[in-house]
């Protein structure tokens, strides 16, 4: 078990944000429905798909309101370094597809980022 605190992401775009909050990006795949009329003891088949979505990330950031997000650059890279024993990282090609930001009484500035992994997630 690790603590988050010392995640740091960095942006090929050059992106710089002060991070307070992360959820790494996860996976899935689809399953495919072969089931039909006389499918055995009457229950659904399935096969898995063979195209696996990377998903998305979506990290919480101070908000700044003088910068400009890149919500409309093109993908690239980001690096993503966790603070257990070995240090692992992630690297994945992403884009931005939401920016939210918030302005709460009494309270800091934050803004949430949502960003699309496209292609493989890279862990090492």
């Amino acid at each position: 078990m690790f603590v988050s605190t010392g995640i740091t992401l960095t942006f090929e775009s050059g992106f710089l944000a002060e991070i307070i909050d992360v959820t790494p990006p996860g996976a899935s795949r689809p399953s495919i429905d072969t089931s039909h009329m006389t499918s055995a003891s009457n229950r659904r088949s399935f096969i898995p798909g063979k195209l696996v979505d990377e998903g998305e990330a979506e990290f919480m950031i101070g908000f700044f309101p003088g910068t400009t997000p890149p919500i409309d650059s093109a993908a690239s890279e980001v690096v993503m370094t966790f603070p257990d024993s070995a240090a692992s990282v992630w690297t994945f090609d992403a884009f931005m597809t939401d920016y939210k930001p918030g302005a709460p009484l009494e309270d800091k500035m934050t803004a949430t980022v949502t960003l699309k992994v496209t292609g493989l997630k890279v862990i090492t």
